[in-house]
């Protein structure tokens, strides 16, 4: 038997040049499944709590003000797991999680109060889901599989229960790597055989094709270095992507060469961004995205890569406004503790931190969350960035 949910962390406020550093901690084994800053100013934190005896997972919900105070603990409804946090227009936090129907995994979506949970909705196998818009009370997500084994789809699902959920396959070749929505034109970035060679495809609301374009984004390391920021209706997109040893933003457009500009340098030489997951938006303007990187994939003379047993490697994030960047932090491989952009040094807690989930709020604050690795940890870490 699972232990006994909610188990409520205690929780320790340091206020920082940055803003605020949240330390929560557990008497148990705890890893955060996501972060959401709330409409209502507070911060909303999932996270997975492990019985050390029985080895069984209890999820639940911390929610407290952004002075640390009034917390709030509550365990999610029998059953409901692997939460993501989203906010509805309104500002109200919601959750798209897992759950389990007649030995089938099933979807729900719920706000994160609810006490119960509901009939869910098939759930499409994906190692990779991307929420793309919240809107007139849809959700609309982007599913693919980055093994390529599995169908691509847009999915569109009500917020009410009782709505009718729409989805469609995308092509699978060339396989969508990313997608954005743009008004009410979906798009997607594939990458062809030519090397940094993509199909620019975008469809309407209902799945259908409506035009594609070839673009180049020769200034990227690899796929998994590539999140859009924009992607327009004639082709042409704005993309955060990695190369050259930093993180920069490439403007592409069809017939024309790919212009890049590093905007973060990584810390040390031959490094490259293996992942840059999905830019987070807020009203004001404000984009945030976060990244692991690790030494640059080198090639032998019969095309086959290797990754030298020697690179260091990290992760951070990064937040920008337009063309200036307001603030990052990246790991300093020799200490691992956490660089600004200013030059400050920032310890969380042990070497091997790993930075899980972020969220940008509608008034300009940002929120990350990391744990500490090896996967025994106590500890969760919130900081609160304002701008």
């Amino acid at each position: 038997m699972a232990l006994t949910a909610p188990y409520v962390p205690s929780i320790k406020v340091s206020p920082q040049n940055f803003g605020t550093h949240y330390e929560l901690a557990w008497e148990y084994r705890v890893r955060p499944q996501d972060i959401c800053l709330g409409g209502n100013g507070r911060i909303y934190l999932a996270a997975k709590i492990t019985d050390p005896k029985t080895d069984l997972p209890t999820y639940e919900m911390v929610s407290f003000n952004r002075d640390g105070k009034d917390q709030h603990t509550w365990a999610l409804p029998d059953g409901v797991r692997m939460p993501d946090l989203f906010r509805n227009e309104h500002g109200d936090v919601w959750m798209l999680a897992t759950t389990e129907s007649a030995n089938t995994e099933m979807e729900v979506l719920l706000p994160v109060s609810a006490t119960e949970s509901i009939k869910g909705r098939r759930r499409f196998a994906a190692s990779q889901e991307q929420i793309l818009r919240v809107r007139d009370g849809v959700i609309t997500r982007f599913c693919a599989d980055s093994y390529r084994e599995k169908d691509a789809r847009i999915v569109a699902d009500p917020l009410d229960a009782k709505g009718k959920r729409r989805d469609w396959k995308l092509p699978k070749k060339p396989y969508p790597a990313v997608a954005a929505i743009n008004g009410d034109t979906i798009h997607t970035l594939s990458w062809l055989e030519e090397d940094g060679q993509c199909v620019h495809s975008i469809y309407d609301n209902d799945g259908k094709a409506r035009a594609a374009f070839e673009i180049s984004l020769a200034e990227v390391d690899g796929d998994g270095g590539v999140q859009p920021i924009a992607m327009h209706n004639d082709g042409g997109g704005i993309f955060l992507t990695s190369h050259h040893g930093a993180i920069g933003i490439a403007n592409a457009a069809p017939g024309k060469p790919c212009q890049w500009r590093a905007i973060l340098p990584l810390p040390g030489k031959n490094l490259a961004a293996y992942s840059i997951f999905a830019v987070k938006q807020n009203r004001d303007g404000i984009s945030l995205a976060h990244f692991t990187y690790g030494p640059q994939i080198e090639f032998d003379e019969n095309g086959v890569g290797h990754t030298p047993d020697d690179g260091v490697s990290g992760n951070g994030w990064l937040a920008w406004r337009g063309d200036t960047l307001l603030d990052a932090w990246v790991n300093d491989p020799a200490s691992k503790d956490y660089l600004d952009t200013k030059g400050n040094r920032h310890h969380l807690e042990k070497e091997n931190m790993v930075l899980s989930d972020q969220d940008v709020s509608d008034d300009g604050r940002i929120g990350n969350v990391f744990y500490a690795m090896p996967d025994d940890s106590k500890v969760v870490h919130v900081t609160l960035h304002r701008f």
